[in-house]
């Protein structure tokens, strides 16, 4: 069951007038802020079965208090089509539940993608300890799948000094062996009097400008795109390691939007 801060249900009738008024004062900030069409609403990280009924319930009230406002939520709980308009699983359930998606896609929702404390082993991601160019290809992937958006899990959510520890307690149970791994908990580091970047972060970076070099292409030559895409990255968990076979479809790319 889904219940408001003040512990009602959401269903009940002083649930559903303490959502109504709070989604009214998103409203008057998403207009003060002049963010329309900017803004995404979330309801439950990673909704389980159970509470299918409630969330519907919220999502109908999101969709008809803040019109034109999207519901955007981390999962895969096939039982919320029609409630969630952008799915958004982790890079490893979107490949395993791809056809899902795309009937979610063909039905006129949206896809994004995220990454966390998993996946890990062979997917991509984002962790202090993995190959670069695995963040590099989140921007290949979304050209490969046809994603829109990717999820950003975490940016600056320090549980210690980052500089000093990078790998930190799960915070659903402290003091046991289960911790989060190295770089989950953020991509940026605080530097003095200004957020500092890390070489992921960065190559992030250079993996969504690949993403927008890689929509000119598709717009001009899809078969060459898909080609070139290919050539180093097939899934979220088959792509080519070496640098020099990136930086090789990188000058194909490059040649052929200069051609």
């Amino acid at each position: 069951m889904l219940t408001r801060p003040g512990g009602h249900a959401v269903r009940s009738a002083e649930g559903t007038a303490e959502l109504v008024a709070t989604l009214g004062r998103i409203r008057e900030f998403i207009a003060e802020e002049e963010l329309e069409g900017r803004w995404f609403q979330h309801i439950r990280d990673e909704p389980p079965g159970n509470v299918t009924g409630d969330y519907k319930y919220v999502a109908g009230l999101i969709h008809e208090h803040l019109p034109g406002v999207p519901v955007l939520e981390a999962t895969v709980t096939r039982e919320l089509s029609g409630a969630v308009d952008i799915w958004c699983p982790t890079v490893d359930e979107y490949q395993r539940h791809r056809r899902f998606f795309e009937e979610r896609r063909e039905a006129g929702d949206r896809c994004w993608v995220y990454t966390c404390l998993t996946p890990t082993g062979p997917w991509v991601n984002r962790l202090i300890d993995m190959e670069r160019l695995r963040q590099v290809y989140v921007g290949w992937g979304a050209v490969r799948f046809g994603t829109t958006g990717f999820l950003h899990w975490a940016l600056n959510r320090y549980a210690a000094d980052p500089f000093e520890r990078s790998v930190v307690d799960h915070p659903a149970a402290p003091n046991t062996n289960n911790q989060l791994p190295a770089g989950d908990t953020h991509v940026l580091y605080p530097g003095r009097g200004e957020p500092w970047s890390s070489t992921r972060f960065e190559a992030h970076r250079i993996g969504l400008e690949d993403r927008e070099l890689l929509c000119q292409l598709e717009e001009r030559d899809p078969a060459r795109c898909r080609r070139i895409v290919a050539s180093v990255f097939r899934g979220y968990d088959d792509y080519e390691t070496e640098v020099r076979a990136y930086r090789f479809a990188k000058r194909r790319l490059l040649e052929a939007l200069d051609g």
